[in-house]
């Protein structure tokens, strides 16, 4: 499906804003989390059935940096051994962190967010 960037606040995987008016594809029938209210779908509609609320949960209802900054402050708190090899937080280890009604995070969304908050939580955790 592809989705139009229609509002600042969408970043690729290496952490950089994407412009809007920017095309990008993603895979499925429905709109990522991360694109809600950033983007509006485009191309072949014809059969198909606009989703405009695909979820009420707090992740849904959650921006991209909301979500990215709720990211970063479990990853600065979570004990080193929460972290893979590759330096990315273990899922298990950053839910574990949450409040009680914030969404969990898919390793899919992780890393999604994670290169943008990377290096500020490196720094974060040195300092802390």
């Amino acid at each position: 499906m592809k989705i139009e960037i229609t509002k600042r606040g969408v970043y690729d995987g290496e952490g950089k804003q994407i412009p809007v008016g920017t095309q990008v594809t993603v895979k499925g029938d429905t709109v990522p989390g991360y694109l809600l209210n950033k983007g509006r779908v485009i191309g072949e509609t014809e059969g198909k059935t606009p989703v405009t609320n695909p979820a009420q949960d707090a992740q849904a209802s959650q921006s991209g940096p909301d979500r990215q900054e709720l990211l970063k402050m479990a990853a600065t708190v979570i004990d080193p051994a929460g972290f893979l090899a590759d330096g990315r937080p273990d899922v298990r280890a950053i839910n574990a962190e949450l409040i009680d009604d914030a969404a969990p995070f898919t390793a899919e969304e992780r890393d999604t967010l994670w290169p943008g908050i990377a290096a500020a939580v490196a720094a974060d955790r040195q300092a802390g």
